[in-house]
């Protein structure tokens, strides 16, 4: 079952006559923004530069807002990660979710902050994040319960 988040075409109005997304309006996001504090030491490198940063193997941290979730059919899960700068795909390990409490949280709209995650890329054009059980720091679950790993 592939699930889409419902707010990511949905602009939102930032104040200033531009459209913001709607997914960064979410608890969850918010909520991480406060976790992680204001000098936004996170959001280096940044899911837009993972993309391109061909010699970037591993990313010290990635936080991301869940826009789609899709089994794989080998027990795993597939996600789209979202910040401001770009999407990411994302494989979660199959030991990732049979942490109860982590099952419950990964979902659509949910935030996931990962620490030194490798980076994939299979091909020239292909690019994703290998997610294991030691790159989970948090989930902020989408009405801001958070786990802690």
């Amino acid at each position: 079952m592939r699930l889409r988040s419902p707010l990511s075409s949905v602009p939102a109005n930032r104040g200033d006559g531009q459209a913001a997304d709607a997914d960064f309006l979410l608890d969850s996001w918010l909520g991480a923004l406060r976790d992680l504090g204001g000098d936004r030491g996170w959001q280096q490198p940044g899911i837009g530069k993972i993309r391109v940063d061909r010699a970037l193997d591993r990313a010290c941290r990635v936080v991301g807002v869940v826009t789609l979730c899709t089994p794989n059919g080998y027990g795993d899960l597939m996600l789209n990660l979202k910040d401001p700068s770009g999407t990411i795909d994302a494989s979660v390990h199959k030991k990732v979710l049979s942490n109860e409490n982590l099952s419950k949280g990964l979902s659509v709209g949910s935030v996931i902050v990962l620490k030194q995650v490798a980076v994939l890329r299979p091909s020239s054009t292909v690019c994703y994040l290998n997610v294991t059980q030691k790159n989970v720091e948090k989930v902020l679950f989408v009405h801001l319960h958070i786990i802690l790993l």
